[in-house]
């Protein structure tokens, strides 16, 4: 049963270093969207739709609105932020989306903590790893001595994480762009990154356990959500 994603989307946005104010010439043009599904494929049990993914021209995906809530609910780093985008990022919106937008705190937990403490410690693997010969961005390495795209991606993550568990919001783009493109340019020495880095493991720790996010989701209120955005969008059974 043929199935175009691009037919049922509610949402698009462009995101990555166009979304957080960190691009420069020649960066990629990300797109992160949002489809309901119709009911012949929703309840089809031979055709599961999670996501459509476009690398060709430009780097873009297109979640089912299932894949979008299960990995909300979990504070995904790079899908809880599209909760926060400005309007001016929106490629196209729906009164689905700006539902969802107005009940985002229902997605919002203290597992934040884990999970923008794994991205951040991942970019960390990377950056102590780049510095190893024949590294994917050796090149940086030998200009400034470390790798300072992964170092500018772990001080986003820091930021973002650290206002999103403390106040519940991220604010894009990133009011530190500015700070974090001198850390892309070499700016920052890479002990400087790693102290950065270490607070904010600290910083999690403490708002795992004592935070003001909630412990977890609000998953009967998310549940009803989204029987109402999907029966909106495709009519009552």
């Amino acid at each position: 049963m043929k199935f175009n994603p691009n037919e049922h989307i509610i949402f698009e946005t462009i995101a990555g270093s166009h979304l957080y104010g960190t691009n420069i010439e020649g960066s990629d043009f990300d797109k992160r969207g949002v489809c309901v599904p119709p009911y012949r494929i929703l309840f089809n049990p031979f055709q599961k739709f999670e996501q459509l993914e476009e690398t060709v021209d430009e780097d873009r995906v297109i979640y089912s609105l299932a894949k979008f809530f299960d990995l909300a609910t979990q504070n995904n780093p790079n899908i809880i932020e599209l909760l926060f985008a400005p309007m001016g990022s929106w490629i196209q919106s729906s009164w689905q989306w700006e539902l969802l937008v107005e009940n985002r705190n229902l997605f919002l937990s203290r597992n934040a903590a884990k999970t923008f403490g794994g991205y951040a410690r991942a970019q960390m693997h990377k950056l102590k790893n780049g510095r190893q010969e024949g590294s994917k961005r050796f090149e940086l390495v030998q200009q400034y001595g470390y790798d300072t795209k992964s170092a500018m991606h772990l001080v986003r993550l820091v930021i973002e994480g650290t206002e999103l568990l403390n106040k519940g919001t991220i604010t894009l783009p990133c009011p530190d762009a500015a700070q974090l493109l001198k850390i892309r340019n070499g700016m920052f020495s890479y002990e400087n990154i790693l102290h950065i880095a270490e607070d904010f493991f600290s910083i999690c720790d403490e708002l795992a356990a004592n935070g003001p996010l909630p412990d977890k989701p609000d998953y009967d209120r998310l549940a009803d959500l989204y029987l109402e955005m999907v029966a909106g969008t495709n009519g009552r059974i």
